[in-house]
């Protein structure tokens, strides 16, 4: 489906760090398609040792989180690994799923404080209406992640 990586690098105290948001292919069976798509994009990341890569995974079964490329995790789970953290409601068609990742490179430079889900509120011109079974009220069918990062490694 024309799925891209958006790719940048910043400069935070001396040091790059290499920043990507994605949209991996959907749909269940296309596991393989994802990763594929990972590799890929690990290739991109290979000659960074700090990056942070985000946006939607479509993982679509739990067993998929072991496609997360080797040296990084999920954050998510590192700081809540007992919640689910599901980005995306329940509709007709799909339970409430946690497709939406922040996954950051170990890294001896940053350490993830804080991540929440941002996103849940209603939008204004819903909130005084009862909205349909199933109706989008917010900014996407997928809530956002929100993170914050602290620098504990050397300044250079």
């Amino acid at each position: 489906m024309g799925r891209n990586l958006l790719f940048g690098i910043i400069t935070v105290n001396n040091i790059d760090i290499s920043i990507g948001t994605t949209h991996l292919e959907s749909i269940e069976y296309n596991d393989d398609y994802r990763l594929c798509q990972l590799s890929a994009i690990q290739d991109q990341f290979k000659s960074y040792p700090e990056s942070i890569l985000m946006g939607d995974f479509n993982f679509a079964r739990k067993s998929e989180d072991q496609n997360i490329p080797e040296g990084y995790y999920d954050i998510w789970y590192r700081l809540f690994p007992n919640e689910d953290g599901h980005t995306m409601q329940a509709s007709e068609k799909y339970p409430s799923l946690r497709f939406d990742r922040i996954i950051l490179k170990e890294s001896e430079n940053w350490k993830p404080t804080h991540i929440e889900l941002i996103g849940k509120d209603p939008l204004p011109s819903y909130q005084s209406k009862q909205p349909t079974p199933f109706e989008i009220i917010t900014a996407s069918d997928h809530y956002g992640l929100y993170l914050e990062l602290s620098f504990i490694g050397k300044k250079n």
